[in-house]
C-alpha cells in the first residue's frame, strides 16, 4: 500500500526544548505507515502557507507542532478539505488541545492519534471572514492579547501578572450587537466572548457548556465589574463555574453581529488582530474540520 503523507509544521520558538524530541519518536514509530516531511515556521503566518501548500499536494495529514497560535494558522488551510489536522501541543494554553482531550505533558498520545488516524469532525467560527478555534471576542481578554502582542510573555505566571496589571488601567469597551438578526443592543462590557471550546487556555474556562460538536457558538457577556468581582470571575474559571456566576451572561446562538468603536481591541484565539472592519459578523461552521484525537 502507498504511505500516506504526513507533514509537520513546527514552530521552533514553541516548545523549544521538546518538540524535536516528540517529532523524531513519532517518525521513528510511524515510519514504515507514513510518508513524513518536517517544515518549521519562520515567519508570522508561514505556517498557514505550508498548510495550504500540504492540501494542494495531498498531504493526508498535517501536524501542527506548537500552541494555540500555530495551530490557528495551520488549521485556517485546513477548513473543508479532506485534510486531517493532528496537534502536537508545545504551546503555554493549549486551549484547543486540552478541550480535545490531548495529552499537553506528554505527546505521546498525539503519536496514537495520528497512529489510528481516525478524525473528529469539529466545528470552528469565522470572525470577519478569518477562521477561530477556540475564542474570539473584545473587552478585558482582547485588551491582554494586544499587549502580548509582540511581548516575549510565555507561561502561566507571567500570562497572570500581565492580566493583574492591566486591570488597574483597563476601561469597558462600548460594543453593539444583535443575536441571529434580532434586536441590535448597545452597552459597555468587560468583555463579551464568543467560544467554540470551554476554555482560554491554561485549563481557564470561559464558557464551561460549550462543545465542538454542537453546531453553535456559546457567548459569554460581561458587563463592567469592579476589582473584586474580577478576582471572584477569575477563580470561577478554574473552577468551570464561570457561567453560574453574577453578573456572567451567556447564551447559545449560531450568528452574532457586533459593532466596536475604532479602539476597540479584537482577538481571535488569543491573538491581537488589528482590524479592518467596526461591524462584522461572528458565526460558526458546523464540523467544517477534521482532527485527530
Amino acid at each position: 500500500m502507498e504511505k500516506k503523507k504526513v507533514l509537520f509544521i513546527i514552530n521552533p520558538v514553541s516548545g523549544i526544548t521538546k518538540h524535536k524530541f516528540w517529532v523524531d519518536l513519532a517518525i521513528k514509530a510511524l515510519h514504515e505507515t507514513y510518508d513524513f516531511q518536517v517544515c518549521h515556521t519562520k515567519y508570522a503566518g508561514h505556517g498557514n502557507v505550508l498548510a495550504k501548500e500540504a492540501v494542494a499536494a495531498g498531504t493526508d495529514i498535517v501536524v501542527a507542532v506548537g500552541g494555540d497560535g500555530t495551530v490557528n494558522e495551520v488549521a485556517s488551510a485546513l477548513v473543508g478539505t479532506s485534510t486531517r489536522l493532528s496537534i502536537f501541543p508545545m504551546g503555554s494554553g493549549n486551549g484547543l488541545a486540552r478541550e480535545l482531550g490531548i495529552n499537553t505533558k506528554l505527546s505521546h498520545k498525539s503519536i496514537v492519534a495520528l497512529k489510528h488516524d481516525q478524525p473528529k469532525k469539529v466545528d470552528y467560527g469565522l470572525a470577519m471572514g478569518q477562521p477561530f478555534f477556540c475564542t474570539c471576542g473584545t473587552g478585558f481578554d482582547a485588551e491582554i492579547a494586544r499587549r502580548i502582542a509582540g511581548s516575549k510573555v510565555r507561561g502561566f505566571i507571567s500570562y497572570a501578572y500581565l492580566c493583574a496589571k492591566a486591570l488597574f488601567s483597563y476601561k469597558p469597551v462600548t460594543v453593539t450587537y444583535s443575536v441571529e438578526g434580532g434586536e441590535t443592543v448597545t452597552r459597555p462590557v468587560f468583555v463579551i466572548n464568543a467560544a467554540n471550546i470551554k476554555q482560554f487556555g491554561f485549563g481557564a474556562q470561559i464558557a464551561p457548556l460549550a462543545s465542538v460538536q454542537d453546531g453553535l457558538l456559546d457567548v459569554t457577556i460581561v458587563p463592567p465589574i469592579n476589582f473584586l468581582q474580577t478576582m471572584k470571575l477569575a477563580i470561577g474559571m478554574f473552577t468551570h463555574t464561570f457561567h453560574k456566576m453574577s453578573p456572567v451572561e451567556t447564551f447559545k446562538c449560531t450568528e452574532l453581529t457586533v459593532t466596536l468603536p475604532d479602539e476597540a481591541p479584537f482577538h481571535i484565539d488569543g491573538d491581537y488582530i488589528k482590524r479592518t472592519e467596526n461591524t462584522f459578523t461572528i458565526k460558526v461552521i458546523p464540523g467544517g474540520i477534521n482532527i485527530l484525537v
